[in-house]
């Protein structure tokens, strides 16, 4: 059972800016899928979750210290993309979960470190 609409939009994490390029036909496939089904039933609230789950799941930013390797994101994208595959959202939405428990209780929202480590995360994601 995936988790209510208001848990979805009301959670807050990382993700990542672009799908990565080794990964583009799995996601695309997945996104299609998601988007056949919600389309098919468009008044069915249910049907909504896992789209909107999508990018938060597989995008989720991995968390490391310092600069990232795009290997390791690919390989990391590719792991969610078959775990979305094989019907392990809940999984998914779990380890989502713990990132923004994390994410929250790490940077206050009011804190001027917060932003400054939010800004360096940005350039190194090539955002500015």
């Amino acid at each position: 059972m995936p988790p209510s609409l208001s848990s979805v939009c009301s959670t807050r994490v990382f993700t990542l800016s672009h799908v990565p390029k080794g990964a583009r036909d799995a996601w695309a496939g997945v996104f299609a899928q998601e988007l056949k089904a919600t389309c098919s039933s468009p008044m069915d609230v249910s049907q909504w979750s896992p789209l909107l789950m999508l990018p938060k799941c597989i995008l989720l930013s991995p968390t490391v210290a310092g600069p990232r390797d795009w290997k390791v994101t690919l390989e990391l994208v590719r792991d969610h993309l078959r775990l979305w595959s094989q019907g392990s959202l809940s999984d998914l939405w779990d380890e989502v979960l713990r990132e923004a428990d994390r994410v929250s209780n790490s940077f206050p929202s009011n804190h001027s470190d917060s932003k400054i480590r939010h800004c360096k995360r940005a350039v190194e994601d090539g955002q500015y």
